[in-house]
């Protein structure tokens, strides 16, 4: 089978399946697949599970998948990846693949015999970019589960591998890694190891190299290399130009028929990403969402349809959006709460904001009392007005990030403000006073979009800490 030039997107489940006998009993049918120059992306969409752009299964040799272009896989739960070898994959070869923003894992492999993952780029999974449940010594003629060199994997999260990576049927070997949060070795996990343990303990990747590719622009997904790349260590083969003919060929009018289309947004009652967890606790909590896929709701609290993380605004590469639209039932939807119940004390809050024209935004801290009591609210009004309780401090414009400071002790019946304006000086407003002057408790904090028209607001760095 060849299945060739596609461009395949807004489905429920995976774009390319190929194989359906489980295991090592006997082999596929479906054997010498090419699966080339294929555009696979925005699939899953948070409707079902265990899915991949493309999806294998059984012994099937002489399978190729190569120059495929495979971004945006959301799983309603586990399992939305970007290249599959499912139950007994045998004897397949994936190289020069680009594949991004995936919720699960770039690569996941069941288990299989005999696969070679050669000359790959993963980026930004949700959870760890390459996973795989077992490494078997089952399968006909197995040397190895699979082997995986001269690849580029590229985290937000510090995830380059999960847990799974035991066996010595796998082989890994020449790749290498890089956080563009967090740079430092230290946060990265390689199978729950430190990159040392790793090569060390495990012998794997003793030729691998932990270093900066110098992508010409990561968060824009730009995967073409500045000079003087590292890539060229390990061997690597530089293949965006042969990416870029994925999906469909011919006229114009063709080739450009699916921008015609907005895929649907992903079911918002996905479940978000199992990952690492940021710290959050009665002292302590932050969220920048760099960690997290794009299109998944937030990792913490309640939040209604018409939040999800995107790309599309960001401090760094990711933030929440909060789509606004007329006709809602109620002017507070959509709005996200989180009932975290901090501990007691001088308890400072901290945000990024960013908003589109009209767009009106709001924030407000509460005890769990019934009826509950309000500590501080800030409200950003449609004509730019900052409102700190029920008194106008400031204006502030539209699409420039803002980032905000609360600082209020539990008990204290007044609060502090600070207001930054990207490219502007830090304005302070002190002695404001709380909502309700018997709030006590910070149990809960709201954050709501309150404009009646089609417009949104995003939010990015979220964090709290509680001085005792």
């Amino acid at each position: 089978n060849t299945i060739t030039h596609n461009e395949i997107c807004d489905l429920d489940y995976s774009p390319i399946g190929a194989g359906w006998t489980w295991g090592y009993a006997e082999p596929s049918g479906a054997h010498h697949n090419i699966f080339e120059y294929n555009h696979l992306h925005h699939f899953g969409l948070g409707e079902l599970s265990d899915m991949a752009g493309i999806y294998t299964l059984g012994i099937s040799p002489g399978t190729v998948e190569r120059y495929n272009l495979v971004h945006d896989a959301n799983a309603y739960s586990y399992g939305g990846w970007g290249l599959y070898t499912d139950e007994g994959s045998s004897e397949v070869l994936l190289e020069k693949n680009l594949v991004y923003n995936t919720k699960s894992g770039g690569f996941h492999q069941h288990y299989g015999s005999n696969n070679l993952i050669r000359n790959n780029i993963f980026a930004f999974a949700g959870e760890g970019n390459i996973i795989s449940m077992r490494g078997d010594a089952g399968g006909k003629n197995h040397n190895a589960s699979f082997i995986f060199e001269k690849n580029i994997v590229v985290t937000t999260n510090g995830f380059m591998v999960n847990k799974g990576f035991k066996s010595k049927l796998f082989r890994f070997d020449t790749n290498l890694y890089w956080d563009i949060v967090n740079a430092s070795v230290s946060n990265m996990s390689f199978s729950g190891l430190t990159f040392q343990e790793w090569q060390d303990e495990e012998g794997f990747d003793k030729n691998g190299i932990i270093a900066d590719p110098l992508f010409v622009d990561a968060k824009r997904y730009d995967f073409h290399f500045k000079p003087g790349s590292p890539a060229s260590k390990i061997g690597f083969e530089p293949f965006l130009d042969e990416i870029a003919k994925a999906g469909l060929y011919g006229d114009a009018s063709w080739k450009n028929m699916p921008k015609q289309f907005t895929p649907r947004a992903a079911n918002p009652d996905m479940k978000p990403p199992a990952r690492k967890k940021e710290v959050g606790n009665r002292l302590q909590f932050r969220e920048d969402l760099e960690a997290i896929a794009p299109g998944v709701p937030p990792p913490f609290g309640g939040a209604d349809q018409g939040i999800l993380v995107t790309g599309e605004q960001a401090k760094g590469i990711y933030s929440l959006k909060f789509q606004d639209d007329a006709g809602l039932p109620n002017d507070w939807r959509p709005h996200l709460s989180f009932n975290n119940k901090f501990a007691q004390g001088k308890i400072t809050g901290s945000l990024d904001v960013f908003l589109e024209d009209g767009a009106i935004f709001w924030n407000e801290w509460r005890d769990s009392d019934g009826p509950y009591k309000v500590g501080p609210t800030i409200k950003i009004l449609a004509d730019g007005a900052f409102m700190a309780g029920t008194t106008r401090v400031m204006d502030v414009p539209r699409k420039k990030w803002i980032h905000i400071e609360i600082e209020a002790a539990t008990g204290g019946g007044t609060w502090d403000l600070a207001v930054t304006v990207d490219g502007e000086a830090r304005r302070e407003f002190n002695s404001i006073k709380n909502g309700n002057p018997a709030w006590a408790s910070l149990d809960a904090v709201i954050w709501s979009a309150m404009a009646e028209t089609r417009t949104a607001f995003y939010l990015d760095n979220i964090a709290f800490k509680v001085e005792k």
